[in-house]
């Protein structure tokens, strides 16, 4: 039950952080249909080429496509930027002290 309290709270400053900042999340919003778009035509011209590529149909390339775009964002609401910071701890070492809390790292 703790856990999913540590959890709740995470997601809700995550939350909160994006509700304060809504131009820099509508400029993030755009920013991934933008990419979304080119990767979907990008998809689209190599299943011309070559249909059934890799055992997929378009349909299958394209929801590829925006599922990753949507689990980028979900990613960035649950703490984006916590690679830097990880990096940083384990190259000082103090990720050891992290491992020891009764927290899921």
């Amino acid at each position: 039950m703790g856990s999913g309290r540590l959890y709740a709270a995470v997601a809700a400053g995550g939350f909160r952080r994006y509700a304060t900042y809504r131009a820099a999340t509508a400029a993030g919003v755009f920013t991934n249909t933008v990419f979304g778009l080119i990767l979907v035509y990008t998809y689209l011209a190599l299943w011309d080429e070559k249909p059934q590529l890799g055992g997929y149909d378009q349909a299958q390339a394209v929801t590829f496509v925006w599922l990753g775009q949507a689990l980028l964002a979900a990613l960035a609401i649950g703490g984006g930027g916590f690679e830097d910071e990880l990096m940083d701890r384990i190259r000082t070492g103090d990720i050891a002290v992290d491992l020891y809390r009764p927290a899921d790292l």
